[in-house]
């Protein structure tokens, strides 16, 4: 198995890197064409090299350059935002930032520049003249209405943008939400009319101010009073519903994020996006599955972002609705290389039967943790489940050393199990390590394998008793054990005895009336039934 496993994973290999040469030939011509200034051909010899490589951002780079020279700032702005969310050399990744913050700044959407000009600073901390337009931002961001998406980054400063999606306190498994900021947009006279020409900050200013600030209660009281006077406002609705998930009145949240998408034009996709994903996770926290699988799909069907499609992913894993889990992982994939994708991806398979192509995808998945934490307890807890299934893949492979290393990963989160006790025990059992055996295995009772190979042990101390004890349990639930314990090497000893020959034979139930020709008296004769058994 080991040995096929192995050939394919070569020919997989050996297939990837002819396609990867195949897709680099493609790359260079798309650069040469864009050095020759063969635009058209650029456009599209980039466009293809995407389409075969989404995870890859220098295509929608180069595109960025090339729609800025044509003097088309919307599409070049794009391209460039897609290409910091994705695979790019990092001095490439912080031109790209400088470039998108320096575009916020000429139409003065102040949020979006603090959010691009800090990435950017992450990567040049030393550039002065970026620092500036950094904290300028701040202290102007107030002046800008409407929503926009920044990206589906993290945010990276500590101060957050007067729109933010809800990122409850305390998450469970829910993925963290991204930032909104605030685009700027022709005033309608609604919105003139909640800002006020006098120096005093408005009431909707002073609410987003004491949200920032993570005084909700203050928020959410000033919130309360701008809806009884306008309840038809989605801005107002919006964030008085983020501010009760922030407050943990879940139902309340959701309830207001509800009326605000019924205030929503069909148009304003950025702001339905993020009222579903923020509907999604509270009802993913709140472990209404359903509900949450049918707003992350709401969520991706307004923007194609990993964030709620691996909403679906890990609800439908949980769900055991592999087929489904397996679908959104190529899909995460496909937007950009994620290491929670490509574990679930390899779990899913292996739980639909195809071990091959699971063990393929996470091999890949083992490779870059290996390179961010090493196989150790820095791993966090949401790829232990991936780190679990590859100790289990050593341990059957008798590497039970490396599986310990994996196991001892992942103790925090799978140390309460009887599975993971009796992994444990099982490679401690193999390596003659029969202390650390015995008290892993006997925390496993429910595991007939368990049983069993503490029976193992007992009959080389030639304890009889407990020997039949668990031999016992092990056979009760699995009726197999009693034909392995007819020629096991581990019962040699014990079988010499009659009383133990008629204890196999009988299953344990040795009030049993048996003639006595169907109870061999020696090993000898139990070694011959148990060839026959074996032929059979």
């Amino acid at each position: 198995m080991v040995k096929n496993i192995i050939k394919l994973l070569v020919l997989f290999f050996v297939s990837f890197s002819l396609m990867a040469n195949s897709d680099d030939s493609l790359l260079k011509d798309a650069k040469k064409a864009y050095s020759r200034k063969q635009l058209k051909t650029a456009i599209k010899l980039f466009t293809e090299y995407s389409s075969k490589k989404p995870s890859d951002g220098e295509p929608y780079m180069y595109l960025g350059y090339i729609y800025e020279g044509q003097k088309d700032y919307k599409s070049s702005i794009q391209m460039f935002q897609k290409a910091v969310e994705l695979n790019l050399e990092k001095q490439n990744k912080a031109k790209s930032l400088l470039k998108i913050a320096l575009f916020y700044k000429y139409y003065q959407n102040w949020h979006a520049v603090v959010h691009y000009g800090n990435r950017y600073l992450k990567y040049n901390p030393s550039d002065k003249s970026a620092r500036k337009m950094v904290d300028a931002a701040y202290s102007r961001r107030g002046s800008s209405s409407g929503y926009h998406i920044a990206s589906d980054s993290k945010p990276e400063t500590k101060k957050k943008s007067s729109h933010t999606s809800s990122k409850p306190a305390k998450k469970s498994k829910a993925e963290k939400k991204p930032e909104i900021v605030v685009a700027k947009k022709k005033k309608t006279s609604s919105e003139t009319e909640t800002k006020p020409k006098s120096k005093k900050p408005s009431k909707w200013k002073l609410s987003l101010k004491y949200y920032e600030e993570g005084k909700y209660q203050k928020a959410d009281k000033i919130l309360s009073k701008l809806i009884q006077k306008k309840p038809n406002n989605k801005n107002y609705l919006y964030k008085a519903g983020l501010t009760k998930l922030k407050l943990e009145n879940y139902l309340e949240g959701i309830e207001l994020l509800e009326a605000a998408r019924k205030q929503t034009s069909p148009k304003d996709k950025d702001l339905l996006y993020y009222i579903y994903l923020n509907q999604g996770t509270t009802y993913h926290k709140l472990n209404f599955l359903e509900e949450a699988i049918n707003r992350y799909k709401q969520a991706f069907s307004y923007k194609h972002s990993i964030i709620p499609m691996k909403g679906i992913m890990k609800i439908s894993y949980l769900m055991k609705n592999y087929d489904m889990a397996l679908n959104s992982a190529n899909t995460i994939l496909t937007i950009a290389k994620d290491l929670d994708a490509m574990m679930h991806k390899g779990l899913a398979y292996i739980q639909l039967g195809e071990a091959v192509k699971g063990y393929t995808a996470l091999f890949d998945f083992e490779d870059i943790i290996i390179e961010k934490y090493e196989i150790s307890e820095d791993i966090p807890a949401k790829y232990h489940e991936g780190i679990y299934q590859l100790g289990i893949y050593y341990s059957v492979g008798n590497l039970y050393r490396t599986a310990l290393r994996y196991f001892r990963a992942v103790y925090n989160t799978k140390k309460d199990t009887e599975d993971y006790k009796y992994y444990v025990g099982k490679a401690h059992f193999n390596l003659n390590e029969f202390e650390l055996a015995v008290n892993n295995l006997q925390e496993a009772e429910n595991i007939p394998e368990a049983n069993y190979l503490l029976a193992k042990y007992y009959s080389t101390t030639n304890n009889m008793e407990k020997t039949k004890e668990y031999l016992l349990k092990a056979g009760v639930k699995n009726d197999t054990y009693w034909r392995k314990s007819k020629s096991d090497e581990y019962f040699k000893g014990l079988r010499e005895n009659p009383d133990f020959i008629t204890f196999i034979y009988t299953k344990g139930n040795i009030e049993k009336d048996l003639e006595k020709e169907d109870v061999p008296q020696n090993d000898s004769t139990q070694k011959t039934e148990a060839e026959k058994s074996v032929d059979q």
